[in-house]
């Protein structure tokens, strides 16, 4: 009992890459959706202006639980970035909703630090996952998670004044449209790219 309770909280003998972490994260913002895990988006040719392969986004599994099972822990990521919450030095006012989760595995050593994360929260566009061996808390990652969503959204790190329109400004149907338009790219309706 005492390792079902460890394992719960991400404390027993896990040993998850990256890359599974960001799927994991991925999964939770598309509410269930686990897509394939893929490491290239698109090939092209020498001049780069020619696709010569691409990467088409392909539901893996869909997890079937009901929906307010997903938007009970998705609030909950999302007040983990707001002030009080555990990455709230680093979310607590930024421009957009992003919703986290810290964590702290423990070692032999100083602790690991991982963090992960997706925004906005609702019409997610981007999931991160950050793991610093070493790193001390989970915290430690929000950083480095905040400096990819700056670059995502095209957010002025310093300003802090979105390059594109914040999604929370426009209805949630509108929404994925305004960040698709104003980055020339189609609106892609779950994250898997």
């Amino acid at each position: 009992e005492g390792d079902v309770l460890q394992s719960s909280i991400g404390q027993l003998y896990h040993a998850f890459t990256p890359l599974q972490l960001a799927n994991y994260a991925a999964t939770i913002a598309n509410r269930g959706n686990r897509m394939k895990a893929t490491l290239v988006h698109e090939v092209r040719d020498y001049s780069l202006k020619n696709v010569v392969d691409s990467h088409e986004p392909r539901v893996a599994f869909d997890i079937e639980a009901a929906p307010e099972h997903f938007e009970t822990v998705v609030d909950g990521m999302v007040q983990a970035s707001r002030p009080g919450g555990t990455a709230s030095a680093t979310f607590g006012w930024y421009p957009i909703d992003v919703a986290s989760k810290t964590g702290t595995p423990e070692t032999d050593a100083l602790p690991n630090s991982t963090f992960i994360a997706f925004a906005p929260a609702i019409n997610p566009q981007v999931a991160v996952a950050v793991v610093i061996e070493k790193g001390w808390h989970g915290y430690t990652g929000a950083p480095v998670a905040k400096d990819i969503f700056d670059a995502w959204f095209g957010f002025d790190a310093a300003s802090q004044e979105p390059a594109v329109s914040s999604p929370e400004s426009l209805p949630e149907s509108e929404a994925a449209e305004e960040l698709s338009s104003q980055s020339g790219e189609e609106a892609v309706p779950a994250i898997g790219r």
